[in-house]
Order: C-alpha cells, then structure tokens, then sequence
C-alpha cells in the first residue's frame, strides 16, 4: 500500500506461461490491470520515498510513482532473492550472498555481506539491520555496510525478520520442523520451537 492504493502482483506461473500483472485498488475490493509482464514473472512489489519498485525474475525491476504508468524494465546487477524497502533504502538480495542498496532504485551500491549463501529477508529496528538467508545465515550491521555474521543455531533456510516490542523474530521456511529464532538484541538467538 502506497500513495492512496493497494497494489498487487500475480503471476502465471512456468506451467501456464511467463508473465504477469500488476493491478491497483483505492478499497481492496475493486481491482484493475495496470500493467502486463511478458518477460517473466513479478516476484515483489514495494513502496517507499514515493516510489513503487517491482522486481521480476529476470533480474530487473520496474518503477512507478503512481502505480499506474510503469517504467521499462531495468537489469540489476545480481541473480535476485529478495527486494525490500528498509529505512528509507531500497535493498536487492541475490542468490550469492549479493547486497544492493539504493534510496531510489535507479542507482545501486553493493554491500559485502560476509556470505556466499542466499539472502532472504532484512529488517531493521533497534538501530541495526537483521539479515536471513540459506542454511541458517544471519548477519547483522549497524549501517548497512559493515557485516556480523551472527550464530543462528539452524541450517534451515530463514526467510524474513521482523523488529517489535523488544524482540526480534526469524522465521524458517520448513514446515517440519519449523524454525521460530527469537532475540533481543540480534547478537543471540533461541529457537523456539523444540
């Protein structure tokens, strides 16, 4: 949600066809297309500093101020994971431990990220940055440049962080047995699922 409207992705799917679309409600009742990828599926869409970004699996991403008139797609520099609008920043994850920052996402900085592991989610609250990924990667910096690989007690793929009430929480994509990390100060972690 962004600038007065919900905005949505779909995607075909590789069994019916690449492709996808990008649709707009002022309610979340009523929908319309706004916008037909051809070139691959829509993997996310986010909004911040005025701007909606979606990113594509063909390792581009779109823009759009109003969520209406998209811009042509436009390569970015990495085999892409994740995309998310973290304090005031954009950020691009890839597949090789790759991190990309930009406040418009247009131009793009690399971050090292002392892994070569899949990133997957970043979130940022109390002052630093909580970084997940494949087989147990968590990294935390205080600005976003500087890295600390942290020990997250699993192997499992963690998937996304979130900050609130003092805590931070980690969670794992496996359903069986599931991973719940917990923290209060991004440093150590407990799993809470046993």
């Amino acid at each position: 949600f962004g600038n007065g409207l919900f905005v949505a992705i779909s995607s075909a799917g590789a069994a019916v066809a690449p492709g996808g679309k990008i649709l707009t409600s002022p309610d979340g009742k009523s929908w319309t297309e706004r916008f037909n990828f051809t070139g691959g599926s829509l993997n996310s869409v986010k909004y911040g500093n005025g701007v909606f970004v979606v990113l594509t699996s063909t390792n581009e991403v779109m823009r759009s101020t109003d969520a209406i008139s998209w811009s042509a797609p436009v390569a970015v520099p990495l085999q892409n994971a994740m995309l998310r609008y973290v304090n005031g920043q954009y950020f691009l994850g890839g597949t090789r431990g790759e991190l990309y920052v930009s406040p418009d996402a247009l131009a793009w900085t690399p971050r090292l990220t002392t892994t070569s592991d899949s990133v997957r989610g970043l979130a940022f609250g109390a002052g630093q940055y909580v970084l997940t990924g494949d087989n147990g990667l968590l990294v935390t910096s205080p600005d976003a440049i500087t890295w600390t690989q942290r020990n997250s007690g699993t192997r499992l793929n963690l998937r996304d962080a979130a900050y609130a009430n003092g805590t931070w929480v980690v969670l794992s994509n496996a359903t069986t047995p599931p991973a719940i990390l917990t923290s209060p100060d991004g440093v150590t972690w407990t799993n809470r699922v046993t």
